[in-house]
């Protein structure tokens, strides 16, 4: 049936003022409108072709010009755009405002599995490869099994592992569900896959429908590994674009909201130095830590004999305190054995000592006791009273200036000495024997003080001055 009762002509009409709604990056679109101003009578063909060289333009002139040489005059071409534009037009209809109601006053925070995963959240969980992360959300979804299934995607692992670890882990056999990817792009560094057959706009419900659909138990976890690969990117977009982002972590906030599921997205750390605690090692945009409630880190712990010891704890969090947890990976199932090698096995996890509460407890955790924020402050102390000890010797040696001291210890390693520390430095020098005069030009003097005698304050001809300038 004809939506339009229209000519093609009066369809044509129609679709030169819709034509600014339809998204001329998107190649399918591209193809369509051109078949669809191309059917057409003659005498519109050359206005058609100017006006689809206006709208293409985002997508390419090359490019679209190509497209448009090719295309073959389709007048179900147009049909198809106006059922699109109906279907999203039903979409839009179908947005309401909601008001609050009564019940809504008692709701509370709902988990698959306490702390770890919130129901109606996506959640990230970040790290380094081989720092148990899969490991561990796959020990996850095995021990809410008796009560939830998962809906399990990996660009990085074959199906049938997933299915076999989740039940040597202990979960409920029938209770996952995973989907057979083709890779379409790899990182030709890591080998890692970037990009799939999937894409989490086209197909992600649809799958969620049918494992609501087949599995045993309520669906309550679904599971992207990892997540950058399985996203179709529209031309400007990437996993470093922030707006990109926010807008696929809005997208699965939707779904899990939706579904009642818990989305948990598995990231990349990147290969910088900083610590494992700090957020900027995550991947791309800071979007990806920002955007949800809730963001796990793992990592390997270093000081483990075994190398089979993680560490997982929070590096975001909106619900409430951060914690952490020290893990251990152990094999469930052998893929092959070797006689002059590892293994090759899949693995679960077990928690050792519980959840550990507070950021820095779990900083504490994470160094193996040791509190990294003390031992930089003991570190910066260290530094100081350095460019002081090279100060005092400086000014023994005849230096009187603030230029003459700076030349004096640059051959020292020490570090120079910025203006808002010569502040810390002119308060600790009369205890350290050393006078510091400030001159009428709001100049500094530095002088030796006179043996036996108690070292002089900073010399001023009023309140002590913060901001000086040499």
């Amino acid at each position: 049936m004809t939506f339009f009762p229209d000519p093609v002509s009066r369809q044509l009409e129609l679709l030169r003022t819709n034509l600014p709604t339809v998204d001329p990056t998107v190649k399918a679109n591209v193809e369509a409108v051109a078949r669809a101003l191309k059917a057409g009578t003659a005498e519109y063909v050359d206005p058609q072709k100017a006006l689809f060289r206006v709208w293409s333009k985002p997508y390419g002139y090359t490019k679209a010009n190509g497209i448009w040489e090719r295309a073959k005059p389709d007048p179900d071409a147009i049909q198809l755009l106006f059922d699109e534009w109906q279907k999203d037009q039903a979409d839009a209809s179908a947005i309401n405002v909601e008001f609050d109601e009564p019940s809504e006053y008692d709701m509370s925070l709902e988990f698959a599995l306490d702390h770890w995963l919130p129901k109606r959240e996506p959640i990230l969980i970040a790290g380094m490869g081989s720092s148990g992360k899969s490991t561990l959300v796959a020990t996850w979804c095995a021990t809410v099994s008796p009560n939830y299934s998962t809906l399990w995607v990996s660009s990085e692992e074959q199906t049938a592992w997933v299915r076999k670890r989740h039940v040597q882990a202990g979960g409920i056999p029938g209770t996952i569900g995973t989907v057979p990817l083709t890779p379409t792009k790899r990182d030709p560094e890591t080998g890692k896959v970037t990009a799939t057959t999937f894409g989490i706009y086209e197909h992600l419900n649809d799958l969620i429908l049918q494992t609501k659909a087949n599995a045993i138990r309520p669906l309550g976890v679904v599971v992207l590994d990892a997540v950058a690969a399985l996203v179709i990117w529209n031309k400007g977009e990437g996993a470093n674009d922030d707006t990109s982002v926010k807008k696929l972590i809005g997208y699965l906030r939707s779904l899990a909201e939706q579904h009642a599921v818990c989305m948990v997205m598995i990231h990349h750390f990147n290969k910088g130095q900083a610590a494992a605690y700090d957020p900027s090692r995550v991947t791309g945009t800071t979007a990806w830590v920002n955007t949800p409630r809730l963001a796990f880190a793992a990592t390997k712990d270093d000081a483990s004999e075994s190398g089979f010891d993680n560490f997982v704890f929070v590096i975001k969090t909106n619900l409430g305190t951060q914690f952490g947890a020290s893990f251990t990976t152990y094999p469930v199932h052998t893929l092959a054995k070797y006689n002059d090698a590892p293994d090759t096995v899949l693995c679960a996890a077990r928690v050792n000592g519980g959840i550990v509460w507070g950021h820095r407890d779990v900083k504490l955790m994470v160094n193996n006791g040791v509190d990294p924020d003390a031992e930089t402050a003991s570190a910066r102390k260290k530094s100081f009273d350095n460019k002081i000890m090279h100060v005092v010797e400086a000014v023994r040696a005849g230096a009187t200036t603030r230029d003459a001291i700076a030349l004096a210890i640059a051959h020292t390693g020490c570090g120079g000495i910025t203006t808002n520390q010569w502040q810390k430095v002119d308060g600790a020098l009369p205890g350290r024997g050393v006078h510091v005069t400030k001159t009428a030009h709001n100049k500094y003097v530095y002088q030796v003080a006179p043996p036996n005698t108690e070292a002089a304050e900073p010399q001023n001809d009023g309140p002590y001055i913060h901001s000086r300038t040499q």
